[in-house]
C-alpha cells in the first residue's frame, strides 16, 4: 500500500539575486525556488512558538516577483486564492497544490505557498514555471 506523503513549501518574500533558473538536486527533482538556499528560515517540523506548534513546511528564499519551479513532471491539482497564504494574513495571496510520484511509486501532493501569477490545474513538466512568490 501506498501512502500518501504532504510537502508543504512555503516560500517567503526577501531579498536574493535574481535570474535564478531552475536547478535539478542530486534526487532529479527541481529545487522550487531555483536553488537549494533555504536563508535560515523555519524548516520541516521546527517548533514555532508564534503559531504554538509545529512548522509543517520548509521556507525557502525567494525575492518577490522571482518565478517558482514544478519539483518535477507532476498534476496541479488545486490553485488559487487561499487564505494564510498571502503577506502574513495583510495581503492576498495563493498556492498550489500539485501531485507527483518518487521513483519507488509513492505519491505526495507538494503546496507551493504566498504565490501571485500561478498556473491552473492540470499537468506540468518538471522545472516548469508554476506561480510567482
Amino acid at each position: 500500500m501506498r501512502r500518501l506523503l504532504t510537502i508543504a513549501i512555503l516560500l517567503i518574500l526577501v531579498a536574493c539575486a535574481c535570474g535564478v533558473q531552475a536547478q535539478r538536486m542530486s534526487s532529479g527533482w527541481y529545487w522550487p525556488t531555483g536553488t537549494g538556499n533555504f536563508g535560515g528560515y523555519l524548516g520541516w517540523l521546527g517548533y514555532n512558538s508564534a503559531f504554538s506548534g509545529y512548522h509543517l513546511a520548509q521556507d525557502m528564499k525567494n525575492a518577490g516577483g522571482s518565478p517558482l519551479y514544478s519539483l518535477g513532471d507532476g498534476n496541479v491539482i488545486s490553485s488559487g486564492e487561499h487564505g494564510g497564504y498571502g503577506c502574513n494574513g495583510s495581503c492576498s495571496g495563493g498556492c498550489v497544490l500539485a501531485r507527483y510520484q518518487s521513483a519507488d511509486g509513492t505519491w505526495f501532493t507538494a503546496m507551493y505557498g504566498h504565490l501571485t501569477g500561478y498556473v491552473g490545474a492540470g499537468p506540468v513538466s518538471a522545472g516548469q514555471v508554476i506561480g510567482y512568490t
